[in-house]
C-alpha cells in the first residue's frame, strides 16, 4: 500500500516538474482545509451565511482552479506566479479584515505566502513580498489597532519579515548545495566516460591515453 502510494506521488511529481513543484498544490490544499475548518468551527462566527463564508467559498473555488490549471498546464501556470501571489494576498487581507482586523489570527497566511516566494523565487522576492504584505496589513488593521494589539501587530510584522529572510537564506544554501552536487555528478560522469574509453581501447589492443 505504501509502495503504491509512493509510486503515485512520484508520478504526480514527475508530471508537475519535480517534488518542489508538487509541494505547491499540497500546501494550497492544506491552506484550504485549514480555512474551511476554521470557518466551520469558529466560535465567533455569526449564525447563517455571511461575508466571511462567501470569501472562503471564493477562495476554495479559486484554489481548485489554480490546482486544476497546474495539473493540465504546469509550465504555464507556474509562469503566473505573480498574479497568483496578488490574488492570494487579496484573499488573505480580505479575510483578515472580515474577521476582526488586528484581532484576527488569519494573519498567519501572510508569512506563509512570503516564505513560499522566498523559497521558490529567492530571498529578494521573499523580502519584497513580505514588505508589501506588511504595508498592506497595516493599512487593513490600522482602524482596529488599540491597546495590546499595538504590540501584537508589531510582533507579527517582525515575524513576517523574519520568516522571509530566514527561509530565503535556507533556500540559497540549498541551491548552492544542489549546484555543488550537480557539478560533482558531472565530473564523475566525465571520469567514468574517460575510464570506459580507456578500457574499450585496451580491449581492442590499443592503449591510448589522451585527455585533451
Amino acid at each position: 500500500m505504501l509502495m503504491r502510494l509512493k509510486r503515485l506521488v512520484d508520478r504526480v511529481a514527475q508530471r508537475l516538474g519535480g517534488p518542489r513543484v508538487l509541494a505547491l498544490p499540497l500546501i494550497r490544499t492544506l491552506a484550504v482545509l485549514a480555512i474551511v475548518t476554521w470557518s466551520l468551527l469558529s466560535p465567533t462566527a455569526p449564525p447563517g451565511w455571511d461575508a466571511v463564508d462567501t470569501t472562503v467559498l471564493a477562495f476554495v473555488l479559486y484554489s481548485a482552479a489554480v490546482e486544476t490549471a497546474l495539473w493540465f498546464r504546469p509550465g504555464t501556470t507556474l509562469g503566473w506566479n505573480v498574479p497568483v501571489l496578488l490574488v492570494d494576498q487579496a484573499f488573505a487581507l480580505t479575510l483578515i479584515w472580515e474577521t476582526g482586523g488586528a484581532r484576527s489570527g488569519l494573519y498567519l497566511a501572510l508569512p506563509l505566502i512570503a516564505a513560499l516566494h522566498s523559497y521558490y523565487y529567492g530571498i529578494r522576492r521573499g523580502i519584497t513580498v513580505a514588505a508589501t504584505s506588511a504595508v498592506a496589513y497595516l493599512v487593513v488593521v490600522w482602524p482596529t489597532i488599540e491597546g495590546i494589539e499595538v504590540g501584537n501587530v508589531a510582533i507579527r510584522l517582525v515575524v513576517l519579515l523574519g520568516t522571509a529572510v530566514g527561509v530565503g537564506v535556507l533556500a540559497d544554501v540549498e541551491e548552492r548545495e544542489r549546484l555543488r552536487v550537480g557539478t560533482l555528478s558531472a565530473e564523475a560522469r566525465e571520469r567514468e566516460a574517460f575510464i570506459r574509453g580507456v578500457v574499450d581501447n585496451l580491449s581492442e589492443g590499443v592503449f591510448a591515453l589522451d585527455r585533451a
